[in-house]
């Protein structure tokens, strides 16, 4: 009986530990527009309502997220803020963050039927399916990302390194048709803005931006503005059916209007724009630009750059591709994903490699002691880490200090500095140069400041009027 129990006991402490070490999987679940997964990553993402209702009763009581103060700071009024949706998919710390994915749905939000656009990476009717959208104490919720969608597909192919990758999706970014140019502008700034806490610039390689109807309208801006502000960063959009108000991108309510030369329907066209001289005007604005404009002409009538003549595809430059289809507007928008991640996987792949070789390296110095009581500092100074972001190696070192004297290599080095006559308080500085194998540089000045107990009497040798090094 004894031996009985024991081995009894055995068993139930072999079961108990192979339970312990077996992995608990995640059970899939229905989480809406026709997606069953585990709610977990890649499968879900965050969406949260820029301003919220904190209460149910006609006060509202309402706040913006604590991280999303950008629309309230440029103005955009409270009503907007509380239909704008944005759904985090992937946010790694900001210090790694060197690829930027932004997508934005276009405002069809309240369809009945599912209206899936794997180009986007969600259902464009989230509202009936994942989001209430009318409901303003609905603050945020995790809702599923498409399987085998764009942002998807960022994520699980392997081609993206998700430690440095962030994306998200303006499920509705309120960039409405009707509203006035100033309401626009507002807009646009509080989506940039809110893009830019994402990244430190000097870390970013490559931005993509895809949009759907008014949403490609909105990453179109997006896109100008960081050509302004940061054009050493690349960037490439896709647009599906983009649209635009009347005087936006140069769209005027007259035409000129361009026939979709694949259907024989004059009811299929496209407007007019002029992004070459306008929005993306200067050579500056095209450098590093590719810009993928897929239209039906279905309505409502998205912008176009080109007239084809009668031809489906059209280019300005490397910079611009017009891409004509017989497909409809809502079908555009959900087809082709693995051809259009291709082309993605392929400009960034040749975009990153341009950027990271245009990266500028990082000089560090040390210079010690770095204050001195006196007339006179002997002090030692060295390269303390500068590193290379191009993938080349430093290839120099650079030293010119405030005495007139200059170094070449990493150190240590070692030099005297004085007090000029008369000088109570002073200091000497020691810069260093790195430059890498692609021509890249940067620099950083080190210093040392002398004080002299004396007010300003010299001791020998005679010390020189020096100014410091800029």
């Amino acid at each position: 009986m004894k031996e009985v129990i024991l081995g009894f006991f055995t068993a139930f402490l072999v079961v108990f530990s192979l339970s312990q070490s077996i992995p608990t999987i995640a059970q899939s679940e229905n989480l809406g527009c026709g997606v069953d997964a585990p709610r977990e990553f890649p499968y879900v993402m965050h969406a949260k309502r820029v301003r919220y209702c904190r209460s149910s009763t006609f006060l509202c009581n309402d706040k913006h997220q604590d991280d999303m103060p950008e629309w309230e700071q440029n103005g955009v009024s409270d009503q907007d803020q509380k239909r704008t949706i944005i759904a985090t998919y992937n946010a790694p710390p900001v210090s790694q963050v060197d690829t930027l994915v932004y997508l934005s749905a276009g405002t069809i939000y309240d369809y009945d039927d599912a209206i899936k656009a794997s180009n986007i990476g969600t259902c464009e009717n989230w509202s009936t399916e994942l989001f209430d959208h009318s409901r303003y104490t609905l603050a945020d919720r995790r809702i599923p990302v498409l399987p085998n969608s764009i942002p998807h597909k960022i994520a699980t192919e392997g081609d993206f390194n998700m430690s440095r990758t962030f994306i998200a999706i303006a499920m509705n970014p309120q960039y409405y048709l009707s509203a006035n140019s100033s309401t626009r502008t507002r807009i646009i700034e509080a989506h940039y803005q809110w893009l830019k806490k994402k990244f430190y610039r000097s870390n970013l390689k490559f931005i993509y931006l895809a949009g759907h109807r008014r949403g490609g309208a909105l990453v179109t801006h997006l896109a100008a503005k960081f050509k302004l502000y940061s054009p050493e960063i690349p960037v490439l959009v896709h647009l599906y059916d983009p649209h635009a108000s009347w005087g936006e991108f140069g769209v005027s309510s007259t035409g000129p209007n361009i026939d979709n030369p694949l259907t024989g329907n004059t009811s299929r066209y496209g407007r007019k724009s002029y992004l070459e001289s306008l929005d993306f005007g200067g050579s500056q604005m095209k450098n590093l630009l590719f810009i993928d404009n897929s239209v039906s002409g279905d309505s409502p009538q998205p912008f176009v750059e080109l007239d084809t003549n009668n031809q489906a595809v059209g280019t300005i430059g490397n910079w611009y591709r017009q891409n004509w289809t017989s497909r409809s507007s809502l079908d555009l928008v959900d087809s082709n994903t693995d051809l259009i991640y291709s082309e993605l996987v392929e400009v960034y792949n040749d975009f990153y490699e341009i950027a990271q070789q245009s990266s500028p390296p990082e000089a560090r110095c040390r210079i010690t002691p770095s204050f001195v009581q006196g007339s006179v500092a002997n002090v030692s100074f060295q390269d303390n880490g500068s590193y290379s972001r191009s993938g080349s190696s430093l290839q120099s070192y650079q030293w010119n200090l405030s005495n007139g004297q200059s170094f070449s290599g990493q150190g240590p080095f070692s030099t005297t500095f004085y007090m000029p006559y008369q000088e109570y308080l002073f200091t000497h500085t020691a810069r260093l140069t790195v430059t890498d194998g692609y021509g890249n540089t940067d620099y950083m000045t080190c210093s040392v400041t002398l004080q002299d107990p004396d007010n300003g009497e010299c001791l020998s040798p005679p010390c020189p009027i020096l100014e410091p090094a800029d």
